[in-house]
């Protein structure tokens, strides 16, 4: 706002006024009138022109020229003559804040209003913007699982992830699990949100996570027929109730509950007859061990021996038959053996 220059100037004011019609939310605009006006305030000291008058008006940085025509002020009469008018989109800051700058100027040929400048700012309405992410991370990971979380510097009304580029799924809160995901697999994970405010969404960066292992047989020993063997197992998702079974020839022999690393498996007498049964003329055998936990399987296979080690012979102590191992001299030195038996001109191991 600003008087003229004239010799009347001190009557005459040039001012702007600033009205807000609209905003576009996603766009980040509002839709805003300039207007300019010289205004009389109705003294004796008024002026007329019969010919065209222009000036400029400046708005948020860009100058545009307009052109009035003749302009009459009477004695006694208070008086605003629209000057010019503007009607646009006005672009906001990245957080959404703007502060409208508009500026004008004016001149006549009549020496009594003169020239003269005014200027004036408006804050508009602040446009509620995007959400920003101020974290985003896997937080855990399971056997079937992986845990995200993540933080928004605004209130958000809904959450979606995608997987591995895949479609936008629906879920809640700042902690969310994706599940019914494969073993020892690496995942890729977004995250968009929408602030509550303008509706928009935000989408994040790339968390990956890769899914815990299933238990395994890492190691088996091969051993001796009648002694014991280690099983060595890996256990990553912590898997409870882990089973252990022995197979030969798809038959099973024996069944444990083991844990997480270590486990010595010893064979019942009765275990060893079944195994002792499989070796026909041979004197090795080669089981699977079968691990099972939480619907998953590892399988792997060993070797077994026959070196003598069975108890293949039952003698009568005291009106008690037991059962023993048979030992027999060879140049001196004591072995252990089996028994042979012939089966209609075959010779067979027995018990």
């Amino acid at each position: 706002m600003g008087n003229m220059s004239g010799s009347y100037g001190s009557h005459y004011t040039l001012w702007q006024s600033i009205t807000q019609n609209y905003q576009n939310i996603e766009n980040n605009t509002t839709n805003v009138t300039v207007r300019m006006y010289l205004s009389f305030d109705g003294s004796s000291y008024y002026a007329y022109t019969n010919y065209s008058t222009s000036g400029n008006m400046v708005i948020n940085g860009s100058s545009y020229g307009y052109s009035a025509g003749s302009i009459n002020f009477s004695s006694g009469v208070a008086k605003d003559i629209l000057l010019a008018e503007w009607t646009g989109d006005i672009a906001h800051n990245a957080d959404g804040t703007k502060t409208l700058e508009v500026s004008g100027s004016w001149n006549t040929d009549t020496s009594r209003i003169g020239s003269g400048s005014c200027s004036a700012s408006s804050a508009l309405t602040p446009i509620p913007r995007y959400a920003n992410f101020t974290e985003h991370y896997v937080q855990s990971v399971g056997l079937n699982s992986i845990t995200v979380k993540f933080s928004a510097d605004k209130d958000i009304n809904s959450v979606q992830y995608s997987l591995n580029d895949g479609a936008w799924t629906d879920t809640a809160g700042n902690t969310y699990t994706i599940s019914n995901l494969e073993p020892n697999t690496q995942y890729s994970i977004r995250t968009r949100i929408r602030e509550t405010a303008s509706g928009l969404w935000t989408e994040s960066g790339y968390a990956y996570g890769t899914t815990k292992d299933i238990a395994k047989i890492a190691s088996i020993s091969n051993f001796e027929h009648g002694s014991s063997t280690t099983v060595t197992v890996t256990n990553p998702a912590e898997i409870s109730n882990l089973n252990l079974t022995m197979q030969i020839n798809e038959e099973q022999i024996l069944n444990r509950t083991v844990v997480t690393g270590d486990n010595t498996i010893n064979f019942s007498d009765s275990e060893l007859d079944s195994m002792y049964k499989k070796y026909k003329n041979t004197s090795m055998l080669m089981p699977v061990f079968v691990l099972t936990g939480s619907g998953y399987t590892d399988s792997k296979n060993c070797i077994i021996n026959l070196k003598g080690n069975q108890k293949t012979i039952r003698i009568n102590v005291n009106d008690n038959w037991k059962r023993g191992k048979i030992y027999i001299k060879v140049s001196g030195e004591w072995k252990r053996s089996v028994i042979w038996k012939n089966v209609n001109g075959t010779w067979r191991r027995c018990i």
